[in-house]
């Protein structure tokens, strides 16, 4: 069984109707109350519980699964909160929530195996140049191991031929379209944001805040850098931590009235990929099979035309590399 995450516990707090605001990995407000998160891979023993203190701040509980203590625990102290991530539980304020049905979109998630963000990040690799490449080459592009690289050629008959010099996509149109097709996006931690700034600048501002390995700029804002052609509307920016967004003169919005949204994602080979493109030049950009996965899901009327204009130019550029 995969283990879970803390992203899996606000998701499926989320699925509830339940609004939830993400400040830190382990801060969150939950139905506008503060709670701090502890992940568990198994479920703790009441003993193993340290009561919260006086202040209203939620202890809120990502387990696999919920045992009658637990569940007792949570119904009888309403500081205490459960996740039960494979049962599709939620407890809050001594309420019991359940989610009946569910809607996988992926083989991954209808087997219950981990996605494979390797081979979605091999196939970004494939379409960055028709030059072969060896096994060894396309882990250092993607960020996953050779033996990881190695299974997922495997898995990509029909899209891909070996030669003596590695392995190279034959047609870079068909791997784009089963990227678009199968990729169940970044997943992750989102946060919604506003300002009246133009979306570029927004994620410059972001990109330059952000701490540790930098951020990776997408949608709207990283497809007007590659091949420009609608005017931006919504700036996606990868992040490694948790950022507090509102330093920066950003208000909160929900998702859908966002003008940025800023991602902690569940996918890492973003960071790889998106380097293996730059070839070292400015800040990071997403590779372009990112930047148009994001803009399909920002939607608009023009999405579908600015998706191609980025899948035209990767196309040239795939020819010449």
């Amino acid at each position: 069984m995969p283990r879970i995450t803390a992203t899996d516990g606000i998701d499926l707090i989320t699925a509830m109707g339940l609004p939830v605001v993400v400040k830190t990995f382990t801060d969150v407000t939950v139905a506008e109350r503060n709670a701090r998160l502890f992940v568990r891979q198994s479920p703790p023993s009441p003993s193993s519980i340290s009561r919260p203190g006086r202040d209203q701040q939620i202890r809120l509980y990502v387990v696999p699964r919920l045992t009658a203590s637990l569940r007792a625990l949570a119904t009888e102290d309403h500081r205490i909160a459960v996740a039960a991530v494979h049962d599709g539980i939620v407890l809050l304020d001594g309420e019991e929530r359940r989610i009946h049905t569910a809607a996988p979109t992926t083989s991954e998630e209808r087997s219950g195996r981990r996605v494979a963000w390797g081979r979605y990040a091999l196939l970004r690799a494939l379409a960055r140049t028709r030059a072969p490449r060896t096994q060894a080459q396309l882990a250092a592009e993607t960020g996953v191991t050779q033996a990881a690289i190695s299974q997922s050629l495997k898995r990509l008959d029909g899209l891909v031929s070996k030669t003596a010099d590695g392995w190279a996509a034959l047609s870079v149109r068909e791997i784009a379209d089963a990227f678009l097709t199968q990729y169940p996006g970044a997943r992750g931690i989102t946060t919604g944001w506003f300002s009246l700034d133009p979306v570029t600048r927004q994620a410059q501002l972001v990109a330059e805040a952000a701490p540790d390995e930098g951020a990776v700029i997408s949608g709207d804002a990283g497809a007007d850098e590659i091949a420009p052609w609608r005017k931006p509307i919504r700036a996606v920016v990868y992040g490694h931590t948790g950022l507090d967004l509102a330093r920066l003169g950003f208000g909160d919005a929900d998702l859908e009235h966002a003008s940025l949204e800023y991602t902690v994602p569940a996918d890492h080979t973003i960071w790889a990929t998106a380097r293996a493109y730059s070839d070292g030049r400015g800040r990071l950009l997403a590779d372009p099979l990112i930047c148009a996965h994001d803009i399909l899901r920002i939607g608009g009327p023009d999405a579908a035309d600015a998706t191609e204009h980025l899948i035209a130019r990767l196309e040239r550029d795939w020819e010449t590399r």
